[in-house]
C-alpha cells in the first residue's frame, strides 16, 4: 500500500534544500568522511562542516546512499520510502501488544497513509523524521516488553542514542519510555531511571 501511495514520489528530483545536503555537500562524497560527519553540522562549506544543523546520522545514511549510486535522486526517495513502510510496520507490532490485530492494522495504516506524513516520505532533507522515528519506535518496542533482561535495556539504550543522532525529538522516546515504566512495571523504575541517565 506504501509504494502505491507514494511510488510516484520515486521519479522526483533533489528540491529546496536538497542540493545543499547532498549535491554540494562534498562531506557525504565519501565513507572515509563518516567519522568527521559526527564532528559538525549537516551541511559542508569549503571541505568544512558549517552550521548548527546536527543530524550525524541521517548525513551518514546520506553517504552510505552517495556512495553506493553517486547523486541520483531515486535511491534517496527510496531508502526513505521504505523507512516510512518500516515505521507503519513497527507501529502495527507496538500496537498489536495493546490492541486486535484488525484494530492495530488499520491504525498502522492510517499512519502510512495519512497526508501529515508526506513531506517526510517524499523530500529527500526531512530523511531525519523517518529516521529518528525508526530507531525511536524500536527502542519502545523493547521497553515495552515484560522482564527486561540487560541485554534489552543496553539495546533500548543504542537505539535511543541513534534516535537522538537522527533528530533531537528523538528525546520525546525516552520520556514516553520512562512514563510508560513508571505506570506498567513499578518494580523495574529504579532500573529503567538509571539506565536511561
Amino acid at each position: 500500500v506504501g509504494i502505491l501511495i507514494y511510488a510516484h514520489s520515486l521519479g522526483n528530483q533533489f528540491v529546496i534544500d536538497d542540493p545543499s545536503q547532498i549535491l554540494d555537500n562534498t562531506a557525504i562524497r565519501s565513507i572515509k568522511n563518516i567519522p568527521s560527519l559526527f564532528l559538525g553540522s549537516s551541511f559542508s562549506e569549503d571541505n568544512a562542516l558549517v552550521g548548527i544543523y546536527y543530524k550525524p546520522a541521517m548525513t551518514t545514511l546520506y553517504t552510505l546512499i552517495y556512495s553506493l549510486f553517486g547523486a541520483n535522486p531515486f535511491p534517496f526517495h527510496f531508502v526513505q520510502l521504505i523507512l516510512h513502510i518500516s515505521n507503519a510496520l513497527l507501529i502495527y507490532l507496538l500496537f498489536k501488544r495493546f490492541f486486535s490485530n484488525t484494530l492495530s492494522y488499520l491504525l498502522s495504516l492510517i499512519f502510512l497513509i495519512h497526508p501529515i506524513n508526506t513531506q517526510a516520505v517524499v523530500y529527500i532533507s526531512s530523511l531525519q523524521d523517518p529516521l529518528f522515528f525508526f530507531f525511536g519506535i524500536i527502542a519502545f518496542l523493547q521497553i515495552t516488553k515484560d522482564n527486561l533482561s540487560i541485554k534489552n535495556y543496553l539495546f533500548f539504550s543504542i537505539t535511543i542514542f541513534l534516535s537522538l543522532l537522527s533528530k533531537e525529538t528523538g528525546f520525546l522516546f525516552i520520556l514516553v519510555s520512562l512514563i510508560f515504566r513508571l505506570f506498567i512495571n513499578v518494580k523495574e523504575r529504579g532500573k529503567f531511571f538509571f539506565l536511561t541517565l
